[in-house]
């Protein structure tokens, strides 16, 4: 019973405490207003993460703004090569001469393609 006394004379000191702190402004020592001692504030996370995504997005511009450089570029030098002839062209197909096309049509007609 003397052990259950102390013990509460103990709480009911503390209870007191933080009632007294309360009331002057003061947080009390073992009182949580949501924010331990380890985490950060949340004001604070947000503005990490505003600060994370102003990053990302800058970092997003400057690489559209490389490749927007290199697109420029590549057409430039594509334009370049076709004006003077290198450029990827697609080959004419040659016509086939009255022979060849009789010679083609037989072969087709032989392989069942008119039926």
């Amino acid at each position: 019973m003397p052990e259950e006394n102390a013990k509460n004379e103990q709480n009911q000191q503390e209870v007191e405490k933080t009632a007294e702190k309360e009331k002057t402004g003061e947080p009390a020592a073992d009182s949580d207003d949501g924010v331990s001692k380890q985490e950060t504030p949340k004001s604070e996370q947000q503005t990490d993460l505003i600060k994370q995504a102003n990053d990302a997005a800058e970092r997003l511009e400057k690489a559209n703004a490389e490749k927007k450089y290199l697109l420029d570029r590549e057409e430039r030098l594509l334009s370049e090569q076709r004006l003077r002839g290198e450029g990827k062209m697609i080959p004419k197909k040659a016509e086939l001469t009255p022979k060849e096309y009789k010679e083609q049509f037989e072969k087709d007609v032989a392989a069942g393609m008119y039926k």
